[in-house]
């Protein structure tokens, strides 16, 4: 039990770096025409080159934020609401179906939580395997988009694998779960 708890919690290997947020004044400022919204400090391509320099780092991985506005399974005409997680490290992750070498998903490819399964029409976890979901995401607005009709992309993913809720895991999220090489190509789009 105690060794499914530490490798379903957590990569002893893996570091999660943040950039130097602002620190703002406990007092609001004035809003004027130059004020601009507020963002979360962001790290940049050369931050993250810096710290792949860095003697030990193996291997810089960045996350990204995507949120869906919902998925379906290919042909259905049923949408569902539903959470993104871009796993970032090789925590182990406890599965009913399928497989994910070296606890990472693959590109293209997506776990599922359990709890998703009946609602998209699969029989059980091993029916799901190969098949395949739409998710649709909205594009990020920015200064030049704000007030634009809204854009979206949809992602095909293949499932991988199935997830499901343990008592050895401390944090669970039913959320389909994707690679940070599609959470890049989707924020990026």
């Amino acid at each position: 039990y105690t060794d499914n708890l530490l490798k379903n919690n957590g990569d002893a290997s893996n570091l999660s770096v943040f950039a130097k947020a602002e620190q703002d004044s406990d007092v609001p400022k004035e809003y004027t025409t130059e004020s601009t919204a507020k963002q979360g400090a962001v790290l940049t391509d050369k931050d993250v080159d810096t710290i792949k320099k860095i003697a030990g780092v193996d291997e810089v991985t960045p996350s990204y934020n995507v949120v869906p506005t919902y998925m379906a399974r290919d042909g259905a005409s049923k949408k569902y609401e539903a959470s993104i997680n871009v796993k970032t490290d090789r925590t182990e992750v406890p599965l009913l179906a399928g497989t994910l070498k070296d606890n990472q998903v693959p590109a293209g490819q997506v776990v599922i939580p359990e709890g998703y399964l009946g609602v998209l029409g699969f029989k059980d976890a091993s029916d799901a395997i190969g098949k395949t979901v739409t998710v649709r995401f909205e594009k990020a607005l920015n200064a030049a988009t704000f007030g634009a009709p809204a854009e979206y992309i949809d992602k095909v993913f293949t499932i991988a694998a199935v997830d499901k809720k343990s008592p050895t895991v401390l944090r669970y999220q039913a959320a389909l779960t994707i690679a940070p090489t599609d959470a890049k190509e989707i924020h990026d789009e």
